[in-house]
């Protein structure tokens, strides 16, 4: 789709009280309040963008013929205010059984008769309005329906009383290993804090839970230390969990659990759904560490050399992300030697039932730093003119998984990539 496309937004005026149960959340595969980078980990880089007093927006293209607009309030630039999908014709997912291009016929039998028709004369549409409802349509001078829009609404963070079984459905789903049906018990904007990461869904919410190969899914239902494991022995206790801007809802504690700390519901579209999952701090299983070498005592790390180690909960001697895209968290960590005095720098490769341990480099103190590369791409020493780029050392390096960066505060620094024909990292220099 060019990017030269006259965009036309519709924008909702609705009075507060008037919204229903009939409101939509969700439109191709998008819900509100979801968080915005969810946008482009599913449709890529938005080829327009524009801003008024209260928004932002962003312009996608879905597929050859349509395109989705999101927009922002300005008070919570990070989540979605409202979903636009905007076409002759479509492959997006049905609404309430609606595609675009659908006859008008249609859309009044499922939508009902609107409550006022405006006219656009420059784009030979009509805008249908629902003044009880949150969702809007246009219908295109042939009679077709040419967009749909969604948007924010108050009543969407309100109990309803819907699932009062909410908790024994879940643990049912969990049971089950149903990570499909596991969508239905979260909220877009939920977040999983699972072996020092915070987990969202960082796609279309739709698709997310069809991908098992994500550390999402390996903290709810692997087989090692997961809710499902948790929930094998239920000894959680409920209690009230009131939250600032977001509202009332309950927090089922495990105080005597073996990996859960707590799993948190709050009201979503008519729904109890989960806000979050804690795990307690040192619940996952540490991997076997090799033969004469330890972890390294607090007093060792250098705080007095380098401040910034305080900023980490690991004082930047370990680092942990999915590196190999197995969907199993991985870790690389900073171990000691006390008969040889060195500092091993290995990488734990998580599997099911363990670890493949291996060494990365050694160095012969704690002066050096771990931390989680996000995918992207990044200019590499050779890249920036430290030297010239030797065969098979890129100027650019793109990442599509994590890496770990390991560093010298200001100063050298290089990343560790895993290799998957080689199931191996490589090195790569950043800076000199």
């Amino acid at each position: 789709m060019k990017t030269n496309i006259s965009i036309i937004i519709f924008v909702l005026l609705l009075p507060i009280n008037a919204f229903g149960l009939d409101n939509q959340y969700q439109l191709n595969g998008f819900q509100i309040y979801q968080y915005r980078f969810a946008i482009e980990g599913s449709l890529g880089k938005p080829f327009k963008s524009g801003e008024s007093d209260q928004f932002e927006w962003e312009a996608y293209k879905f597929d050859k013929n349509s395109y989705m607009i999101f927009q922002y309030s300005k008070k919570h630039l990070h989540l979605i205010y409202s979903i636009q999908i905007t076409g002759k014709e479509s492959t997006m997912l049905p609404f309430n059984g609606l595609i675009l291009g659908d006859e008008r016929s249609k859309v009044l039998e499922i939508l009902g008769k609107p409550d006022e028709i405006r006219d656009i004369p420059d784009m030979k549409l009509k805008y249908y309005i629902y003044e009880d409802k949150n969702y809007s349509v246009e219908i295109d001078s042939d009679g077709k329906l040419y967009s749909i829009k969604i948007s924010f609404y108050p009543e969407i963070y309100r109990e309803t009383g819907k699932n009062k079984d909410y908790w024994n459905q879940f643990k049912t789903v969990i049971a089950k290993k149903d990570f499909a049906r596991l969508s239905l018990f979260f909220r877009p904007d939920a977040e999983i804090y699972y072996m020092g990461n915070t987990l969202n869904i960082d796609k279309a919410f739709a698709s997310f839970f069809l991908d098992k190969k994500t550390a999402f899914y390996s903290a709810l239902l692997s087989e090692t230390e997961s809710v499902y494991e948790e929930l094998k022995n239920d000894t959680s206790k409920l209690e009230i969990r009131m939250i600032e801007k977001v509202g009332a809802g309950f927090v089922h504690k495990f105080y005597s659990g073996k990996f859960l700390k707590e799993i948190v519901f709050m009201p979503y579209a008519g729904q109890n759904r989960i806000y979050e999952i804690a795990f307690k701090k040192n619940s996952i299983t540490k991997q076997k560490l090799p033969e004469g070498w330890r972890e390294p005592l607090e007093d060792e790390v250098p705080d007095n050399e380098f401040m910034y180690r305080v900023k980490d909960p690991d004082r930047y001697t370990a680092a942990r992300a999915d590196f190999n895209g197995d969907g199993i968290i991985d870790s690389v960590q900073m171990l000691v030697n006390d008969s040889t005095g060195k500092v091993g720098i290995f990488a734990f490769m998580s599997k099911q039932g363990g670890f493949k341990t291996i060494l990365l480099a050694e160095q012969s103190s704690l002066g050096m730093g771990l931390s989680v590369v996000a995918p992207g791409e990044y200019k590499t020493a050779c890249g920036k003119g430290y030297w010239k780029c030797k065969e098979g050392e890129p100027a650019i390096l793109a990442l599509k998984r994590p890496a770990v960066n390991y560093f010298h505060f200001e100063g050298t620094n290089s990343f560790f990539v895993w290799d998957e024909p080689e199931k191996s990292f490589k090195r790569i220099w950043m800076s000199d």
